[in-house]
This record gives structure tokens, C-alpha cells and sequence, in this order.
């Protein structure tokens, strides 16, 4: 009698144990910091103590909440010798190995992470494995070196991605290695001829060149390619605002005003308006120009380059004392222009303030004459009173 007791009490518990629903984990690329890793650690808890609940699968969820906890407090080792038992309980589940590499990312230990990304994609093909963005974050905190060292490993290995593929391409040619880049582009563009990244890479070899009618087109095909279409409207508005700085620098200022137009209407940063009253000057729309100079300066208003492009509007409209403050605003904000100086003391100059205007004068003299340009050197100089050097003559 009591050894059937026992086993009715054993079945009991097993099917208490097999409808006890799953622990729901929180999504693969939730941030380690997030409190939902608590929350999923407090609920582990809170039913290991009141069941008997010991299934493998249970046990890997629970240390896999417990490893992102030991992480968020530092502990590192502990976190993936966790990862690496939960790995063990459910050979089947991707989590614990993509989150070791998520983990070791955050250390830096970079070459140990692509290792625990290649684990979890063998387990789940359809997760990427984040190779660009950890060459990224070599590329910011180390070096260029590193970073072209890592994605050749990991190119080696069969790792780099379409998107790792183009960052290898520009770190390639930025180290004179330029055939290889090219290599790299070219088949990027024959195996996703729809696809906007390569054309955006050899963009970025163009403008590392100077080519700026090169970059151009080659921005050009990005935007007009299918797959651009799919990206978010702040990746392609980014796009969109370097096109016009190609177009700009390639004197294309049409198709350069067009290109800003696009990348405005989805965000306007103060370099991007900055941009926008630059190209609207040299479409001989002063009054255009500032206003865009003026959002600018509203954007941020120690950006001295936009209260420079602002006096220049300004001189134009003839409004020449505005322009005066305007100019003396950029070189309060940075005095080692020496052009900002020439140009401030033009302004007043012409409204006739000679004595301020030949101080400012001074000032651009004294931070470099060979670099000021000659045409605005020589009017300002005529406007200015000729001093008398016999009058600082001594008997």
C-alpha cells in the first residue's frame, strides 16, 4: 500500500512537473541591462521554491536569466560558465551562445565572441552574427589595424557578412590596399547587384581620393538601387545628406539643393542645415541661405561656421552690420580663423568702424596672410586708412 502511494505521489509530480508552462526568456537581443532579466530571475526563483520543478529546460532557462544578472553586476566568468551549462542542457537552443557573445562583446573580447556567435548560428542558422558591428567597435576603441586584422579572420572563417564584407572594403583601401577593396566591391555588386552598401563603399574610396564626381555617382546608383528603398528613412536620409555633400564639393549645386531637400525632411541636425545655406549661396539665393543659417544657429548655436555662412548671407543682402555681429559672434566662438577675422574686419570696414576693423585686420595677419584669400585681402586692405610711417619716424 505505502509503495503505491509512493508512486501515485511520483506520477502526481511528474505531471505537476510536465504542464508547469515554460519559463518565457526575455527576446535574444533584449539589452543586458534591461530589468526584464531580473524579472525573468525573480520568476525562476519565485518557482523553484514553491515546486519541486527540476526539468532541463527549466534549469537552462534559469541560468540563463542568472548569467545576464552576474554580467550586469560585473561578474563576467560566472556569467559565462552559466551560459555555457545552459548550452549543455538544451543543445537544441541558440540563447546561451549568442548571449556569450553578446557578453563578451561588451568586454571587448572580441575574437572569443565571434567563437560564441558561430556556436549559436550553428544551432540557428537565422541568426546573423553581428561581425560588423563588433569591427566597428574595434575600429572606435583601438584601431584601424585591429579592426582590418579582426574582419580578415573572420572573413577567413567565413563570417563576414554582406554588411562586414563593405566596412573590410573601406578599411582595405584606407590601408593602400585598393585591388583588394575593389575585389571585395565588385563581387559584392554581382552576388547582390540590389543592394545599396557596396555602392556606398566605393563612394567612400572616391571621396577618401578626392573624386568627388566619382562619390557622387556612386550615391547616386545607392539611392536608385531596389534595395535602398527597404532602408529606414533616417539610414536613407544619411545617404541623402552625404549625396549632397558630393554634389556640393563636385559644384553640382542643383542636384546637391535636391539631395538636401530629401535628407531634411527627415531630420535636420545643425551640419545638415549648415549644408543647406551653403549650397542655397552658391545658388545666388542669399535670402534662402540664411534663413537655413539661421535654423542652424538654432540647432546649435556654437556652431561658428553657421554664424559665418549667416554673415556672408547677410553681406550679401547688404545688410552689413548684422553681418559685422555675425562674424564676431563665429570668432568669439573660435579665434583661430584667420579668414572669420579677414571677413569680420571687411564688414567693418564697410560700415565705416575703421579703427575695429583694422583690429580685427590685425588679428587675421597675425594668424596667417598666405592662407587669407587674396581678392578679400586687397579690398579690405583699401578700405582701411594707409598708415603714415614717417609720422613714426624719430628725428
Amino acid at each position: 500500500m505505502k509503495c503505491r502511494i509512493a508512486a501515485l505521489g511520483m506520477l502526481i509530480w511528474a505531471t505537476s512537473a510536465a504542464c508547469t508552462p515554460a519559463v518565457t526568456l526575455p527576446p535574444i537581443n533584449e539589452p543586458l541591462q534591461s530589468a526584464a532579466w531580473q524579472n525573468c530571475a525573480d520568476e525562476i526563483g519565485a518557482r523553484t521554491a514553491s515546486s519541486m520543478i527540476d526539468s532541463l529546460k527549466f534549469k537552462g532557462s534559469a541560468l540563463i536569466c542568472e548569467a545576464v544578472i552576474d554580467a550586469q553586476n560585473g561578474n563576467t566568468d560566472a556569467a559565462l560558465d552559466k551560459l555555457n551549462q545552459a548550452a549543455v542542457h538544451d543543445p537544441d537552443d541558440a540563447n546561451p551562445h549568442y548571449l556569450s557573445g553578446r557578453i563578451l562583446t561588451e568586454v571587448e573580447r572580441y575574437e572569443e565572441a565571434l567563437t560564441a556567435y558561430e556556436r549559436a548560428e550553428k544551432r540557428n542558422a537565422n541568426l546573423a552574427i553581428p561581425t560588423e558591428e563588433m569591427g566597428r567597435r574595434i575600429l572606435a576603441q583601438r584601431s584601424d589595424d585591429e579592426a582590418l586584422i579582426f574582419l580578415e579572420r573572420a572573413d577567413r572563417r567565413g563570417l563576414c557578412d554582406y554588411s562586414c564584407q563593405g566596412l573590410l572594403g573601406r578599411l582595405l583601401y584606407r590601408k593602400d590596399r585598393k585591388d583588394e577593396a575593389v575585389r571585395i566591391f565588385d563581387e559584392m555588386i554581382r552576388e547582390h547587384p540590389d543592394e545599396p552598401n557596396a555602392h556606398i563603399g566605393i563612394a567612400s574610396m572616391r571621396n577618401f581620393d578626392g573624386d568627388f564626381e566619382g562619390e557622387s555617382l556612386a550615391l547616386t546608383r545607392a539611392i536608385e538601387s531596389l534595395g535602398f528603398a527597404q532602408w529606414p528613412e533616417a539610414e536613407q536620409a544619411k545617404v541623402y545628406y552625404s549625396h549632397a555633400f558630393a554634389r556640393y564639393n563636385a559644384r553640382k549645386y542643383p542636384g546637391a539643393a535636391k539631395s538636401i531637400d530629401r535628407a531634411l525632411r527627415v531630420a535636420a541636425p545643425a551640419d545638415w542645415l549648415l549644408l543647406a545655406g551653403w549650397i542655397q549661396l552658391q545658388l545666388n539665393d542669399a535670402a534662402l541661405a540664411l534663413v537655413q543659417f539661421d535654423k542652424s544657429i538654432a540647432a546649435d548655436a556654437r556652431l561658428g561656421e553657421a554664424h559665418v555662412g549667416r554673415g556672408d548671407a547677410l553681406m550679401i543682402l547688404r545688410r552689413q552690420r548684422d553681418a559685422a555681429l555675425a562674424y564676431e559672434a563665429a570668432c568669439g566662438i573660435d579665434a583661430t580663423h584667420a579668414l572669420w577675422h579677414l571677413k569680420h574686419a571687411h564688414a567693418l570696414a564697410v560700415i565705416g568702424n575703421t579703427d575695429a576693423a583694422q583690429q580685427a585686420y590685425d588679428r587675421a595677419v597675425a594668424r596667417g596672410a598666405e592662407n587669407l584669400p587674396g581678392d578679400l585681402f586687397a579690398k579690405v586692405t583699401k578700405l582701411l586708412p594707409a598708415t603714415d610711417d614717417s609720422e613714426n619716424e624719430t628725428e
